[in-house]
Order: C-alpha cells, then sequence, then structure tokens
C-alpha cells in the first residue's frame, strides 16, 4: 500500500467493511472485561468502606479501600490498552488473527504497554516541572510570554512524539515486541521521514470522525432542540428518532475501534516500505 493521506483512509474504510463482525466482537469482549473490572474493584472498594465505618482498625481498612481504588484504575486501564493492541491485531493487514489470538495479544501486551504509558507520564511530568521552574525566575512580566511560548512549543512537541510513537499498539500486538524500550525504538524507526504524512492521515481521520458522528446524532440534537426552543409537547418523527439514535450508537462503536484500526494500516504501510528498501539495499 502506498502511504498516503487518501490510500490509508481508503483502507481503513475497507478493513473495517470487511472485518467488522470479528472487530466488535473483540471490542465487545474487552469493553465486559472492562465492566467487569469496574463492578468487581466497585464492590471491594464499597466493602471495605462500609466495613472501615462499623470495624477497627478503621485507618486500615480505609487504607485498603484506597488501595483498591488504585488497583481497579491500573487493572481498568491494563483491560484499555489490551482492547486496543487486541483491535490492532485483528485490523492488522500483515498479520491474520483469529478472535481468540487477538484477545490473547492484547492481554500479553497490556503490562508493555502500560510501561511505556507510565515511562512517557514521566517524562512529561519531569518536563513540566523543568518547564514551570524555569519559567519561576523569569521577571514578573516575562513570564505570561514565556507560559504562552513553553504551551505552543509543548503542543508542537507533543504532535511529533505522537506521532512517532504511533504505532506502539500494532507493533505489540502484530510485531509481538514486549520489551517497551524496543517497541519505541521501532515505533521511532518506522515514522521516519513520516511524520508529516502521519500527522496530516490522522488530522483527516480526525475531521472525517467528527463529521460522521455528527451526521449521525444531528437528527436527535434537532428534534429535541425544536422541543425545547419550538415549543412542541413531543419528539416529532418517533421512527426517525430511533433510527438515528441507533445509528449514533453504531457510529459511536465502529469509531471506538477505527483509530485502532487506522494505525494498523500506517503500520503496514511503513512495515511493507522498510521492507522494501531493505530488499534494494
Amino acid at each position: 500500500m502506498k502511504l498516503d493521506i487518501s490510500a490509508i483512509l481508503m483502507e481503513t474504510v475497507r478493513i473495517i467493511g470487511r472485518k467488522f463482525f470479528l472487530l466488535f466482537g473483540v471490542w465487545a469482549a474487552f469493553m465486559a472485561l472492562r465492566i467487569a473490572v469496574i463492578a468487581i474493584g466497585g464492590a471491594i472498594t464499597g466493602g471495605l468502606g462500609v466495613a472501615s465505618t462499623y470495624l477497627t482498625p478503621s485507618s486500615i481498612l480505609g487504607g485498603g479501600a484506597g488501595l483498591a481504588i488504585l488497583l481497579t484504575y491500573i487493572a481498568y486501564l491494563l483491560v484499555v490498552l489490551a482492547g486496543m493492541a487486541g483491535l490492532s491485531g485483528v485490523a492488522s493487514p500483515v498479520r491474520h488473527y483469529s478472535f481468540g489470538e487477538a484477545f490473547g495479544a492484547g492481554l500479553r501486551g497490556a503490562p508493555a504497554l502500560l510501561a511505556i504509558a507510565i515511562m512517557i507520564g514521566v517524562v512529561l511530568i519531569i518536563g513540566a516541572i523543568v518547564a514551570g521552574e524555569g519559567v519561576l525566575w523569569l521577571p514578573a512580566d516575562k513570564q505570561i510570554h514565556a507560559i504562552l511560548i513553553g504551551c505552543a512549543a509543548l503542543l508542537i512537541l507533543g504532535t511529533y512524539l505522537a506521532c512517532r510513537l504511533a504505532l506502539v499498539f500494532p507493533i505489540v500486538a502484530v510485531e509481538r515486541v514486549r520489551n517497551p524500550l524496543v517497541v519505541l525504538k521501532r515505533s521511532w524507526e518506522l515514522t521516519r521521514h513520516h511524520v508529516v504524512t502521519i500527522f496530516l492521515a490522522t488530522l483527516a481521520f480526525a475531521v472525517l470522525v467528527v463529521v460522521l458522528y455528527g451526521l449521525a446524532v444531528l437528527p436527535i440534537i434537532g428534534s429535541y432542540a425544536a422541543i425545547i426552543y419550538g415549543g412542541l409537547s413531543t419528539v416529532p418523527g418517533g421512527g426517525a428518532m430511533i433510527v438515528s439514535f441507533l445509528a449514533a450508537v453504531l457510529v459511536s462503536i465502529v469509531i471506538s475501534f477505527a483509530y485502532a484500526v487506522f494505525l494498523s494500516v500506517i503500520h503496514a504501510g511503513l512495515v511493507g516500505a522498510a521492507e522494501t528498501t531493505a530488499e534494494a539495499l
């Protein structure tokens, strides 16, 4: 596949159409797992919170509730990352996964993805602290300008890094790389000289998502606007409203896994380009 914006978007749409039910199945499985994590974590946290009210030592039980919240959040984040990895595996043109293979690849890759998220988070926090301390050394009349310039610089840098590290999910799921540092290095290598294309393709993808979702929910918004501002007592076109609501739900579901497909398409294009270059050399 030629790596240009139109080809990336067309291939993304084609894969969604061809693998819709498999993608939906993987998405639904991980969504059910998310709900289970929240339910179990909430039950444990609530139980410990109630126990701390009536039993002693309350501080230990209360601390246990806090720990349960933290562990629930980590487990939820792992499931979210696993879901993205699993969807990337299903969507990839490079490797054809079954439902079970994609689900397993997502679960196995989640710890590496969590480690990557933590590393990136730590770097961002350190960078923000250093930048903040630097601003404090400036005269008061220059601090606002420095903050504005710093925010613009961080936005540009963040966008650049997001493009260079965009392929971590398909690399973990498709190439089965588990070392976080190797994953980051691999994404950095593959995206070299392709940042502009990835950025513009992502921007076009975002615009397409907004337009599609807007078209899906527009009838619902219009109907309720007619009730609120037009003085209507009932929702006009009940059948149309139901169809519009179902369309909005379907579009929301597709959007939830479309980005994973989009990243896998870019990954496949860059892997193919890298292999072609290597063969030529």
